[in-house]
């Protein structure tokens, strides 16, 4: 199981991108951005079945964050 920052995400989109799905904010922290193509591609890259997907967002600190995360099994 993987959980991290959208694309559509306040810290994400505050942030500069450093590498592909890599983004570095003000304060030195950095992030990997995940989306569904980023997710899909990995699933075909590495033959995982993927058994769940949800995205999810929550207030912190009067900000909404917004989530995605995903389940994926090695094919057998």
């Amino acid at each position: 199981m993987i959980e991290g920052k959208t694309d559509e995400d306040a810290k994400i989109l505050a942030s500069e991108e450093v590498s592909p799905n890599l983004y570095l904010n003000g304060g030195g922290h950095l992030r990997r951005l995940w989306n569904e193509k980023t997710i899909q591609e990995l699933i075909q890259k590495h033959n995982l079945k993927l058994v769940e997907m949800n995205k999810t967002s929550e207030i912190w600190n009067q900000i909404e964050t917004k989530f995605i995360n995903f389940i994926a099994q090695k094919n057998v």
